[in-house]
């Protein structure tokens, strides 16, 4: 009887690691090698959510605001009145794969992220609260630390994870 219960659990065992390396779940970071920050580089991400300490704030769609990386770490892009530029340091440190409901694998880099010297214009734009929107987009770029970017979506973090910015790239 007690051979026949390690035998069964043996074989539970070896299915679920089976099971585990077919259906990976989720994400998976390999933190041990820098890599490359390529895919934040050139595409125009707009932002599609900005998460403040936790609470979502409500976006005008009378406006985009947007943000481009280049290869010689200048950013600019608009925060929905007014364009702005400066610079960034973009470390890659884990690679991130997922798999989809559909079952189709993702692949992404994540790592952190800053920003140095950043200038705007100063248009005023007095329609529905987007001085505020853009003010609160500008503030939080100051605080993000690290950056997330698998398929078509950039995800910019602060420290406490309280704050993020959610872009898609168009």
């Amino acid at each position: 009887m007690n051979q026949k219960i390690i035998v069964v659990s043996i074989s539970l065992i070896v299915l679920a690691g089976i099971i585990g390396f077919l259906y990976p779940i989720s994400v998976t970071e390999d933190k041990e090698t820098l890599v490359n920050t390529d895919q934040i580089l050139g595409s125009k991400w707009m932002l599609q959510t900005l998460t403040i300490n936790g609470q979502d704030i409500l976006l005008s769609d009378k406006t985009n605001i947007t943000i481009q990386f280049d290869e010689k770490n200048i950013v600019k892009g608009s925060g929905g009145c007014n364009s702005f530029s400066g610079e960034y340091q973009a470390v890659g440190e884990y690679q991130i794969t997922t798999t989809t409901i559909e079952g189709v694998e993702e692949h992404g880099v994540g790592g952190k992220l800053s920003f140095n010297s950043i200038a705007q214009t100063e248009m005023a734009c007095i329609e529905d609260n987007i001085m505020d929107q853009e003010n609160q987009f500008f503030e939080t770029l100051n605080q993000v630390v690290s950056f997330e970017v698998i398929s078509k979506i950039l995800k910019i973090v602060s420290e406490d994870e309280q704050t993020v910015l959610s872009f898609e790239s168009k």
